[in-house]
């Protein structure tokens, strides 16, 4: 059955639907995911883009967490399968991590805008992720239709349960820190690595900004404008000159992905503060 309707949603297909639906899976990768929690935290409101990254990460881990335990192998290769993009598809198949990173971002912006044009458009971006994955042949239906329901559910706990988590933000922050080193013991991957690394250096940035930085993002729009340009250029470098400098130790992927979210939590602020007028301390 599952099978089947893979099949039936990619008879559609020709070069015009190829890459529209190659461009539309975009929305769901972590590149839109990162620029979208560092611009909050640049530029619009640094306590809701901390906020916002805590959501998307803690789902992540849950999400590789779900893979590694039901290890269901993706449609890729099957007769009758036409699979694109496939660079994208790592790690398991249940439940998408495409599909779910969708769903957590444009619903915790729809929550956050609270406008029906805005939720219309998140509707649609979700829905239209989750059908990218089955036209791109990488994901089955239970898969993309398992992400949305727990991306759209873990907004919904996270914003009860997140404001008791910063209430008592060091102790809490560093006890689901500590849970989650010892989930690699059980689970451990490369999409968990990552992920490990990105949130450890959110919570070591968290409490940084919290006792000492206490960035405010107010400023001009080239300020803004020029927070954004140094640290996606930082973010890209550190990817890829982090790719050869840690690929050959254990954790190399944790540690480069923790320098990157170290230099967004806490480069960019520092020399925002230090070489950009128009700071303002909390």
């Amino acid at each position: 059955m599952q099978l089947e309707i893979i099949k039936a949603i990619q008879s559609i297909y020709n070069p015009f639907f190829d890459v529209f639906f190659e461009g539309l899976t975009l929305f769901g990768e972590e590149e839109v995911a990162i620029l979208i929690g560092a611009s909050l935290i640049w530029c619009i409101n640094t306590r809701k883009g901390y906020e916002y990254a805590y959501m998307l990460l803690t789902g992540l881990l849950i999400n590789t967490t779900l893979k590694e335990i039901f290890d269901v192998s993706r449609p890729i290769g099957l007769e009758g399968v036409r699979s694109l993009r496939v660079e994208t598809a790592t790690g398991k198949s249940f439940p998408s991590g495409h599909t779910q990173t969708a769903a957590m971002v444009f619903w915790w912006l729809k929550n956050q805008f609270q406008k029906p044009v805005f939720t219309g458009v998140s509707i649609v971006a979700i829905l239209g992720v989750a059908i990218s994955r089955l036209y791109l042949g990488v994901h089955w239906p239970l898969d993309v239709l398992a992400a949305m329901m727990i991306g759209i559910g873990w907004v919904m706990l996270m914003q009860r349960v997140y404001p008791r988590i910063e209430a008592q933000f060091e102790q809490r922050s560093l006890m689901i820190v500590a849970a989650a080193w010892i989930g690699a013991i059980f689970f451990y991957s490369e999409d968990y690595m990552k992920l490990l690394g990105l949130l450890t250096g959110l919570t070591i940035s968290m409490i940084m900004d919290r006792k000492w930085i206490r960035f405010d993002p107010k400023g001009t729009i080239l300020q803004k404008g020029m927070r954004i340009l140094f640290g996606v250029i930082g973010v890209a470098v550190i990817l890829v000159l982090g790719k050869k400098i840690f690929t050959h130790l254990i954790f190399g992927d944790l540690m480069r992905y923790m320098v990157m979210i170290l230099w967004v939590g806490i480069g960019i602020p520092l020399i925002s503060k230090k070489w950009m007028s128009g700071q303002v301390e909390k």
